[in-house]
C-alpha cells in the first residue's frame, strides 16, 4: 500500500515557529543582516561592517537608527 504523501500547504501549516518571542512586547524576533559602510583611513578605502541583528517592534528604531 502507498504513503499518503503531504501536500504543500499540509507541510507548511505543520512547522511551528521556534523563534525566540521578545520578553517585553511578547512578538517573535526577525533576524536580519545590517550592514554599515565604514571608510578605512590607512588605505582609503571602503569596508561592509555586517552584523546580524535581531529585530522586533520594540527596538525597531533603535536598529535602524
Amino acid at each position: 500500500m502507498a504513503k499518503k504523501v503531504k501536500t504543500f500547504a499540509e507541510k507548511a501549516m505543520g512547522k511551528k515557529s521556534d523563534a525566540p518571542v521578545c520578553p517585553k512586547c511578547g512578538e517573535a524576533y526577525t533576524p536580519i543582516l545590517v550592514v554599515n559602510s565604514e571608510k578605512n583611513e590607512e588605505d582609503n578605502q571602503w569596508k561592509f561592517a555586517r552584523k546580524i541583528a535581531k529585530l522586533c517592534k520594540c527596538n525597531e528604531k533603535e536598529v535602524f537608527a
